[in-house]
C-alpha cells in the first residue's frame, strides 16, 4: 500500500515533491537558492560590451576586456595613418631630390653652355683685333698715297694747280680720313652685333672684307701711278685746267662709300613695344615687335585684361603711346574701377588711353548697318583715322566671334589679323580657349598670331593659387620659352626668376 502524504497543519494530502501546502500555505521544504542563468539569445560578449565601468581594486584601475580591444584599435589606426603621412612625405622628399638632381644637371649643362660662349667670344675679340690691324694697315696705305699726292702737287710752277684746288686735295685727304674712321665705326657695330647673333655670318663678312681689300689696294696703286706720272711730266705739258680735282673728288669719295661701306649694309632700328615689367620685357629680348598681334592665351582668373592693360597703361604713362582697351565683356566702368584698385589710376593715362565698351559702341554706331562685328571694325578704323592710337586690346576673340551671325571660319580669322596689320598696330587677342586645343588644331589662332604669351594657373596646398606666364612665342625676337611665376601686390606685376628647364607646364 502506498504511503500517503499528507500536510502537518490541516492534513491535506500533499505530493512528495511538494514544497508548500496548497490548502493552508505551509512550508513543507526549505527553499534553496538557485543561480540565475542568461537567456539564450545574451552571450559574453554582448554582456560585457553594454556598459564600460572600470573595476578598481584598491588604488589601481583595470579596464574592461572591450575597451582595452577598442584603444587597440584606435592605437593601430593612429600608426597606420602615421605611417601613411610619413610615406607621403618621404615620396615628396624623393620627388623633390630627384627634381634638384634634375635642376642641377640643367644648371651644369647650362654652365658648360656658357664657357663655351666665353671661349668663342675670346676668339671672336681676337678677330675684331686682327681687323682692327688690318684697317691701320690700309689707313697708312692711304696715307702714304695722300702724301704722294701731296709731293706731285708741291711745285706749282710744274703741275700749276691753284691754292684752292690745293686746298680741295687736303680737304680730301680729310674726307678720307674720316670715312675710314666711320667704316671703322660701322665695322665694330656690325661685329658687336654678329657676336651677339652669335656670328652666323662671319665667315660671309671675311670674304667680302678681303674683297673690298684688294680693290682698295687696286686704287692705291692706281692713285700712285697717276701722282708719279704727273711727277715726270714737263710742266710746259701741264697747264691750268688739265687737272680736274672736283672729278677726281667725287670718284674718290664714291669709292670710299664702295670700299669702306661694302658688306655692312647698317640694320633699320628694330623698334619694340616695351611693356615696362622688367622681367617679361626681358624674356621678350626686350619688347614686343611693333606691329605683332599677340595672342594672350590663359583660364578665367590668370589677370589676362590685368595684364594687357597694364602693358597699356605703362607705355601711355612712360611712353606718351596712344592706345585704346576694347572690352567686349565687362562694362566700362566696371573695367576703370578694377585697374585703380590695383594701382593704375585713370587720372595718368585718361589723355592717351581710351576704354570702349559695347555700350559705348551701340550709342556712337547706333545708325551703322550691318553686324556688330562689321560695325566694330569700322568704328576702329575710324577712331584710327582721327586719334592716331599704336596699341589695342580686343577683349575678347571668343565674345568677337559671337558677334558675327555666322560660323567663323579659319579664313575670317585671319582676315581680321590681316586687317589689324592693316592699320599698323600692335594688337592683344585675349582667348580663353584651353591652349592644348589650339595647339592640336592647325588652323587655330596659336598658328596665325605673331606672338603667344601663356597664362596659367596652378591650385597649391592648403588651397593656395599659383600664377604661372611663358612667352610661347614671338616672331622677330629671341625669346626666353621658360614659365615665370608671376604676382601682382597691388600696385605692380611681380616676376620671378624662371624654373630650370621649366618649358613644359608645371
Amino acid at each position: 500500500m502506498k504511503k500517503r502524504y499528507e500536510c502537518p497543519r490541516c492534513g491535506a494530502g500533499i505530493k512528495p515533491d511538494d514544497i508548500q501546502c496548497d490548502r493552508c500555505g505551509e512550508i513543507l521544504k526549505p527553499i534553496e537558492p538557485q543561480s540565475e542563468t542568461l537567456p539564450i539569445s545574451v552571450t559574453v560578449e554582448k554582456v560585457i560590451s553594454e556598459e564600460e565601468i572600470p573595476v578598481v581594486f584598491g588604488q589601481s584601475e583595470y579596464l574592461s576586456l572591450s575597451r582595452q580591444k577598442q584603444l587597440l584599435i584606435q592605437k593601430e589606426k593612429e600608426i597606420t595613418k602615421k605611417e601613411k603621412e610619413l610615406m607621403e612625405r618621404e615620396n615628396r622628399l624623393m620627388e623633390a631630390i630627384e627634381s634638384l638632381e634634375k635642376d642641377n644637371r640643367a644648371l651644369e649643362e647650362a654652365m658648360k653652355r656658357c664657357t663655351e660662349f666665353e671661349a668663342e667670344l675670346r676668339a671672336r675679340e681676337k678677330v675684331l683685333r686682327d681687323r682692327e690691324k688690318e684697317l691701320d694697315a690700309l689707313a697708312e696705305k692711304l696715307e702714304k698715297s695722300m702724301r704722294e699726292l701731296e709731293i706731285s702737287t708741291d711745285s706749282g710752277r710744274k703741275m700749276r694747280i691753284s691754292t684752292e684746288e690745293f686746298e680741295k686735295l687736303l680737304a680730301l685727304r680729310e674726307d678720307y680720313q674720316k670715312a675710314l674712321e666711320e667704316g671703322l665705326a660701322r665695322m665694330k657695330k656690325q661685329v658687336e652685333e654678329e657676336l651677339r647673333e652669335r656670328f652666323e655670318k662671319l665667315s660671309q663678312l671675311e670674304q667680302q672684307l678681303r674683297a673690298a681689300e684688294a680693290s682698295f689696294e687696286r686704287r692705291v696703286t692706281c692713285e700712285t701711278k697717276t701722282a708719279e706720272k704727273g711727277i715726270t711730266e714737263e710742266p710746259k705739258e701741264i697747264v691750268a685746267g688739265t687737272v680736274d680735282v672736283s672729278k677726281i673728288i667725287d670718284e674718290l669719295k664714291k669709292e670710299i662709300d664702295v670700299q669702306i661701306g661694302a658688306g655692312f649694309p647698317e640694320k633699320p632700328d628694330d623698334v619694340r613695344i616695351r611693356t615696362h615689367i622688367e622681367r617679361l620685357d626681358a624674356a621678350l629680348d626686350g619688347g614686343i615687335p611693333k606691329g605683332s598681334v599677340v595672342l594672350v592665351n590663359g583660364s578665367a582668373g590668370t589677370m589676362k585684361s590685368t595684364l594687357t592693360y597694364a602693358i597699356l597703361h605703362n607705355c601711355a604713362v612712360l611712353d606718351n603711346i596712344n592706345s585704346m582697351y576694347f572690352s567686349l565683356e565687362q562694362s566700362r566702368e566696371s573695367l576703370i574701377r578694377q585697374m585703380e584698385r590695383l594701382g593704375m589710376p585713370r587720372e595718368q593715362s585718361r589723355d592717351r588711353l581710351m576704354v570702349v565698351d559695347m555700350i559705348d559702341l551701340r550709342k556712337r554706331m547706333a545708325k551703322e548697318r550691318g553686324d556688330w562685328r562689321s560695325i566694330l571694325m569700322r568704328y576702329v578704323s575710324n577712331v584710327k583715322k582721327e586719334w592716331d592710337f599704336q596699341l589695342f586690346v580686343l577683349d575678347s576673340l571668343e565674345s568677337f566671334k559671337s558677334l558675327a551671325d555666322y560660323q567663323f571660319t579659319r579664313q575670317d580669322l585671319k582676315d581680321l589679323f590681316d586687317w589689324f596689320k592693316s592699320l599698323n598696330i600692335t594688337v592683344f587677342v585675349i582667348s580663353e580657349k584651353p591652349i592644348t586645343s589650339l595647339l592640336e588644331n592647325v588652323e587655330s589662332e596659336v598658328y596665325l598670331a605673331d606672338g603667344v604669351i601663356e597664362l596659367h594657373m596652378k591650385e597649391l596646398d592648403h588651397g593656395r593659387m599659383q600664377r604661372w606666364l611663358r612667352v610661347m612665342k614671338m616672331r622677330g625676337a629671341n625669346i626666353d620659352p621658360r614659365f615665370f611665376s608671376f604676382s601682382h601686390d597691388g600696385s605692380r606685376f611681380n616676376i620671378s626668376v624662371p624654373i630650370v628647364n621649366s618649358h613644359d607646364s608645371p
